[in-house]
């Protein structure tokens, strides 16, 4: 599973680099006019808006074990957080993007076949309620609890991040909202943890002296309802 997950990373990247470029602008609910650009490939569909001066970009993409029937990876991405004092802070909360991800996805499903397996969205300390959730089931978890009582800085090449995501559901909501497309989170995937800085902890309100562990790549395992 860990190796289709790296696959599927690695497959969004190199396509994006060679992406042929289309322009659809659609005005859709709300009556607010949204500039929508299509990017799309052999294996990748990509749609990307402007509102508000925000940048939102979400990604479909399809696999050789696919057959190129249908998409089965969906990413989602925001504009990085707003710098302050040098460092990034969650801008805004993932419910937030709801709306936004609905009107890019509801335009998508109409010219490609979506049967998603993985949901690709920003790591957790990007969004405020997402990092809330996340720093309290760090706190709260047995599992982390049992590796710092064998070190005070675990070796996070070692210690696996997902079985601490499956104790607490901190994409609730996130879940609610695949519902309604069909869907529902059933697995996590990381990669390539750090600790965040006391800095960046301080910085966004939180104890500094907090030993935080953070995904730098990370995925949702969703199926079909």
């Amino acid at each position: 599973m860990c190796r289709y997950f790296r696959f599927v990373i690695a497959f969004l990247f190199l396509l994006s680099c060679s992406q042929r470029q289309k322009k659809n602008t659609a005005s859709l609910k709300n009556n607010i006019p949204i500039q929508i650009t299509i990017n799309s490939t052999a294996g990748i569909y990509k749609e990307t808006m402007i509102f508000n001066n925000t940048k939102k970009t979400m990604e479909f993409g399809t696999y050789p074990v696919d057959s190129g029937r249908y998409y089965s990876t969906m990413s989602y991405h925001t504009d990085s957080p707003l710098a302050r004092v040098g460092i990034f802070s969650p801008r805004t909360n993932l419910t937030d993007e709801f709306v936004d991800i609905k009107k890019l996805w509801d335009s998508a499903k109409t010219r490609i076949n979506i049967d998603l397996r993985w949901v690709l969205i920003d790591r957790p300390d990007e969004y405020k309620d997402i990092f809330k959730n996340y720093i309290s089931l760090i706190q709260k978890s047995p599992i982390w609890k049992n590796y710092f009582k064998k070190n005070k800085r675990p070796d996070l090449s070692k210690v696996p991040l997902e079985p601490i995501f499956q104790e607490g559901n901190i994409y609730q909501s996130f879940n609610s909202f695949l519902k309604t497309f069909g869907y529902s989170i059933v697995g996590y995937s990381t990669e390539e943890s750090y600790y965040l800085t006391r800095r960046f902890l301080q910085a966004n309100g939180y104890d500094s002296t907090l030993t935080i562990p953070m995904p730098l790549i990370f995925g949702l395992r969703v199926k079909h309802e």
